[in-house]
């Protein structure tokens, strides 16, 4: 990557003229665009690998959303049963991110055992994640219990945010099941 003029972006995209951006969306102008910039205008480029997706063409999520970071929430995390910690009765009304220690999205795999992510039942995405940036989607969450790898379900949105993915999750349907992490 070179960052002093800007002349080249993460994944190809060219921040010199534009031409390019991501999902066949094109640039305004992005003459002398960021590092990493997608078509959008900017001063000289600086040096280093951020890249920044237009926000005007995001849904207003991506930029509106609380982060979800708790270490107990990594789907490799193993537990004896004794914590159960229990997304019924939290506060998670309106959009989340997974960040962190945790992994930056949603497995999309049943886990191997329950126990995982500090409670009894994990939750885990049944699907795939919306692969065009912009896109929501409805999906659904299953709960891992006992030999069933959704024992329990709850239907979600997940927004594709370029770079990250934004849940809107409510609350799980009993205890002690939790969303994780893929971490």
């Amino acid at each position: 990557l070179r960052g002093e003029k800007g002349e080249i972006g993460l994944d190809g995209f060219d921040g010199v003229k534009g031409e390019r951006g991501v999902d066949g969306l094109r640039g305004e102008k992005g003459e002398k665009g960021s590092v990493g910039s997608v078509g959008d205008k900017g001063d000289k480029g600086q040096k280093g690998t951020e890249f920044h997706f237009p926000s005007d063409l995001l849904p207003s999520e991506c930029s509106n959303y609380t982060v979800l970071d708790d270490p107990w929430r990594k789907v490799s995390q193993t537990t004896d049963g004794s914590i159960e910690n229990c997304d019924r009765n939290s506060n998670l009304s309106g959009w989340k991110r997974f960040a962190g220690s945790i992994g930056g999205k949603m497995p999309e795999i049943c886990p191997s055992t329950d126990f995982r992510c500090g409670t009894d039942a994990p939750g885990w995405l049944n699907g795939a994640h919306p692969t065009t940036v912009g896109q929501t989607a409805s999906m659904t969450v299953c709960f891992k219990w006992t030999s069933r790898c959704c024992q329990w379900s709850t239907s979600i949105q997940v927004t594709n945010c370029a770079l990250y993915f934004v849940y809107n999750l409510p609350n799980t349907p009993h205890c002690s099941l939790a969303y994780c992490g893929d971490a």
